[in-house]
């Protein structure tokens, strides 16, 4: 059988077989050719850079790619990339990337983090892209300079993070970096340190005060008890801590106690008669969400008695419980919602609010089922600071402002004076089953107000 190329297949058959890379102009369709061919793109953003690695991304964020030879020397990220070459390479690990040959950029340049939870991390379509993740620090490596952390999303074991931990293990953070991959899904948070966030101020954090005890210099280990009286000696805990700079943080979410599937806690015991503490086991199966009990704290105190014949230190050992306890339900964690409309840099027409015709429509997020709208202006003063009232999810792959909040709005932003003026807006979410009155505030977005639509040529 004989294959007749025409149009574009011949074109691309001639440039293959004299060595020409077919032209591309989007990261996307770059990833698809085979290593050793040469790319060009332009106007795109660089929006990490460590050392001579960097990652570029397209400005509508639809894909993003790695990219190798970047000056060390040069501390440049967050710029437009004017035009750059190289040729299409992979890792060893399985991330394709661009061995660069030339870069030019030409100023400043920026793209906003996708938000996006443990579980769908795992989407290939997120490779290279700027991502924001969050959730508490299961464990530190700081040898290798990186971290776990998990969200409790179903069917993740947890995310590493490449970069400076912020916080301690059971902390909570806040990470915006490349989505990378080696054998698994992995973030370059590089050069700049993770942000933390304030504790979580959810129903599952309990606290305690670490300048108790010397600093936690005579605990031995301070133990979380779940559903039983702390100051029974023979009560097994649901946490045990350990590591000074934990117990110097003051405080543990055990948030992450739920959804992460089973687990075991090592810890000291001390039955009744015994003098020293001993090491001690037990395994606990994952747990459903929506289920209440009360959380105490004790501490393992040792206290120097004296020292022995060969002056080594003599230590009596006790369990003190805390009067502090929290009585909580865990909640699935809540992810920050998704927009639809208005996006940024759209125009929202008053009269096509009043009519139906436009709305604020946003994605239900995991883990929530109440919603509020927040609107507010760009330049503070010129504008009015409007919410909506609690929605409630029903069903459905979309949401969006109940009539009665769509026409109070369309109200409050159809005075004349608000005509051309930018205005943020955002969707909060939670969970009703959450003790706590916190909000998981959603990214915020610019639009603009417009009265009336232009109409027909």
């Amino acid at each position: 059988m004989r294959v007749r190329y025409t149009g574009v297949c011949a074109l691309a058959l001639v440039m293959t077989l004299l060595g020409v890379s077919p032209a591309v102009s989007k990261i996307g369709d770059a990833k698809k050719l085979a290593d050793g061919e040469s790319v060009t793109l332009t106007d795109k953003i660089l929006y990490l850079h460590a050392g001579f690695t960097g990652y570029i991304e397209e400005p509508d964020r639809t894909s993003g790619i790695r990219v190798e030879g970047l000056s060390d020397s040069c501390d440049y990220q967050d710029l437009t990339v004017d035009s750059l070459s190289g040729t299409m390479q992979t890792t060893p690990q399985g991330e394709r990337y661009i061995s660069l040959d030339t870069l030019s950029t030409a100023g400043s340049g920026y793209v906003g983090p996708l938000g996006a939870n443990n579980a769908a991390l795992s989407s290939d379509l997120l490779t290279g892209l700027k991502v924001r993740v969050w959730g508490v620090v299961k464990s530190i490596d700081y040898i290798h300079t990186c971290y776990v952390i998990s969200d409790g999303a179903k069917g993740s074991g947890g995310i590493k993070v490449f970069g400076q931990c912020p916080g301690v293990v059971g902390s909570y953070v806040i990470v915006a970096g490349a989505a990378a991959f080696e054998g698994e899904r992995v973030i370059y948070a590089w050069p700049d340190s993770p942000v933390p966030v304030a504790p979580p101020s959810g129903p599952l954090v309990i606290r305690w005060d670490p300048k108790l005890y010397n600093h936690g210099q005579n605990v031995c280990e301070l133990q979380v008890i779940r559903d039983q009286d702390a100051g029974d000696v023979s009560a097994i805990p649901i946490r045990a801590i350990r590591d000074m700079a934990q117990w110097n943080a003051g405080f543990t979410d055990l948030s992450n106690l739920y959804g992460n599937g089973p687990f075991t806690v090592t810890y000291y015991q001390m039955p009744l008669g015994s003098t020293t503490p001993t090491s001690a086991m037990c395994s606990y199966t994952d747990e459903v969400y929506g289920i209440t009990h009360q959380y105490q704290l004790r501490a393992l105190r040792r206290t120097q008695t004296g020292v022995d014949d060969q002056g080594v230190p003599i230590y009596s050992y006790q369990f003190t419980k805390f009067g502090n306890y929290i009585i909580a339900t865990a909640v699935q964690p809540v992810a920050a919602a998704f927009i639809v409309a208005p996006l940024n840099g759209d125009t929202l027409y008053v009269t096509q609010l009043c009519t139906g015709e436009a709305n604020f429509r946003w994605q239900p997020t995991v883990g929530g089922d109440q919603y509020r709208v927040r609107v507010w202006p760009v330049q503070p003063g010129t504008g009015p600071t409007w919410s909506s009232s609690v929605i409630y999810y029903g069903s459905g792959t979309e949401m969006a402002l109940l009539d009665a909040d769509r026409l109070s709005l369309a109200s409050v932003l159809s005075d004349p004076v608000l005509e051309d003026k930018e205005m943020y807006w955002r969707v909060d979410a939670r969970h009703s089953g959450d003790t706590s009155s916190d909000w998981v505030l959603g990214d915020r977005v610019v639009f603009r107000i417009g009265s009336t639509p232009p109409g027909p040529p």
